[in-house]
């Protein structure tokens, strides 16, 4: 019979054996109290192989089995873990397809995506922004080149969260759909002539509108679009004049000419 008190232990979880009869019986007369010190032994050993707590160490030398688990106090399936190296472990089927919510008021958040009571809440940085803008013509531009697109001058801003707007421009912080509305109002034109609205997309027309003077020289063109635009891309707002005798004025005015983009979605 082997001596309880000269026995060694393995230092890992994969040296461990069912014991052979007679490996570890006490038949020869030690005391009580040393056959359960070596037994302590051996329990810290699996300890040391396997860990006991959150932290370095844990599961560092398991690799293949079923093994009962418990992370954050919650039970996980069984079986739990099937496998692993150094580095990876390797999760088994969970029961079911259903992730709870550790508290009621906290809900559950899945990469940005709040889940709490039956609603969901987008959290991300992206839409987190508040990506909107507004800004109109706050002076008449009267240099409009006649059968020529023109960008329209919003030298004020009614309002710019995120400061995504700057010199008539909307850059996108971020890539999504965007709902860009925008009019441009006339003045001091003949009859009958025809102007237009265009909203531009990294500098090329991408929606248009067109409407025509009317007899007391005033018109206007409101042009509306949902767009996506990549993150960096630009929006502008363009306006045209079909040539005519008599030349026509941009109407400066936060009600006539403006245009405002909002970010609706990614």
């Amino acid at each position: 019979m082997a001596n309880p008190g000269t026995s060694t232990f393995p230092g890992t979880i994969d040296d461990f054996t069912a014991p052979g009869t007679g490996t570890y019986e006490d038949t020869s007369g030690y005391e009580h109290d040393l056959l359960h010190a070596q037994e302590q032994d051996a329990v810290e050993k699996i300890e040391t192989a396997i860990g006991t707590t959150a932290g370095t160490g844990v599961l560092t030398n398991f690799t293949s089995g079923d093994l009962a688990a418990r992370i954050n106090n919650e039970t996980l399936g069984t079986p739990a873990i099937t496998g692993g190296t150094a580095n990876n472990i390797t999760l088994g089927t969970p029961l079911t397809d259903t992730i709870a919510e550790k508290t009621a008021a906290a809900g559950v958040t899945i990469d940005g995506l709040l889940i709490k009571d039956g609603g969901l809440t987008l959290v991300d940085t992206a839409l987190n922004m508040n990506v909107k803008a507004r800004a109109y013509a706050s002076a008449a531009q009267n240099d409009i080149a006649q059968a020529t697109w023109t960008k329209v001058v919003l030298g004020t801003e009614t309002y710019d969260v995120g400061g995504d707007f700057a010199s008539s421009t909307f850059t996108a912080p971020v890539a999504g759909y965007y709902q860009v509305c925008a009019n441009v109002g006339f003045q001091n034109g003949t009859a009958g002539t025809r102007v237009g609205a265009s909203i531009y997309l990294q500098g090329v027309a991408y929606a248009t509108g067109e409407a025509n003077i009317g007899a007391d020289g005033y018109g206007a063109c409101f042009v509306s679009d949902i767009i996506y635009v990549p993150v960096g891309e630009t929006i502008d707002l363009y306006c045209l004049v079909i040539p005519n005798a008599t030349t026509d004025l941009l109407v400066g005015s936060r009600d006539l000419t403006f245009m405002s983009v909002h970010l609706l979605s990614v």
